[in-house]
């Protein structure tokens, strides 16, 4: 039932090619609206949900679709998620402030889930031409080199990408002593883009706060694992599960059980 991966993303960097690309850095102020308060949505991003709606059913016969634009007016679309129907998650453009702002940190999120359970997952950088993926059991690839997540290492030579909030708590923490600090704390504005660098083992662990939305995190979440990474929400809530559609929890994701666990305790309130 699953597609050629390697189709799925030939369709990706041919929208993204197509739609994306010749608009960057060329948006109008007609292109720009407000999704609710605090969000915006482009007329690329709406563009680009439609094409890969098109394309990837007409790849998968059967498949439906549930996209982050689409859902944002039909919250009823997370139901699809659950049946046994072949379900692609769409997130058309993952960083649209940046994309807006000429920053390059935008991609493209897809991930496949069938039978209630994420089953591939691909993320797309446009600018830089490059799609990191993974499937179920198959480990998680750029092009033709497979990735690992880093080493174990010291947690004062970690780079981690955390909220605001939990980014003030830590740093309180390491600035009365009361604990060990990683050495970097940023924030992409991208989730795909710090998916893309923890697999490659470039970010160290990455904390999202709630709600989780699985246009976000689904296929973020599979190549994580998929790259050796461990994947879960804290506070003992389990393994994260996207066909529950939007999820009320946080998410960490780190390179080992022990970092993990280390990390919960770090970025928990005292």
């Amino acid at each position: 039932m699953t597609p050629d991966f390697d189709k799925v993303a030939q369709i990706i960097r041919a929208t993204a090619a197509e739609e994306i690309l010749p608009r960057f850095r060329r948006l109008t102020d007609a292109d720009i609206s407000k999704k609710r308060a605090g969000d915006v949505v482009t007329a690329v991003d709406l563009a680009v949900e439609r094409v890969l709606a098109r394309d990837l059913c007409a790849l998968l016969p059967g498949s439906t679709v549930v996209g982050e634009e689409q859902a944002e007016t039909d919250p009823g679309q997370f139901r699809l998620l659950k049946g046994a129907a072949p379900v692609w998650i769409l997130d058309p453009i993952d960083g649209t402030q940046n994309f807006i702002n000429g920053t390059t940190c935008f991609a493209v999120i897809v991930a496949l889930c069938i039978d209630g359970t994420t089953r591939a997952g691909w993320i797309h950088a446009p600018v830089e031409n490059e799609t990191v993926w993974a499937g179920e059991g198959q480990g998680a690839w750029l092009n033709n080199a497979r990735l690992r997540v880093a080493a174990l290492r010291p947690i004062e030579t970690m780079r981690g990408s955390v909220g605001r909030r939990t980014k003030q708590r830590i740093l309180a923490k390491g600035a009365t002593g009361r604990a060990v600090i990683p050495g970097a704390l940023e924030r992409y504005r991208c989730v795909g883009h710090e998916y893309m660098e923890f697999a490659r083992g470039l970010l160290h662990f990455a904390r999202y706060g709630s709600p989780l939305k699985p246009w976000d995190h689904a296929a973020g979440a599979l190549i994580s694992k998929e790259a050796g990474g461990i994947v879960a929400l804290t506070e003992g809530r389990g393994a994260y599960d996207p066909a529950q559609g939007q999820v009320t929890a946080d998410l960490l994701v780190a390179t080992d059980a022990e970092s993990w666990q280390s990390l919960e305790r770090l970025c928990a309130e005292d």
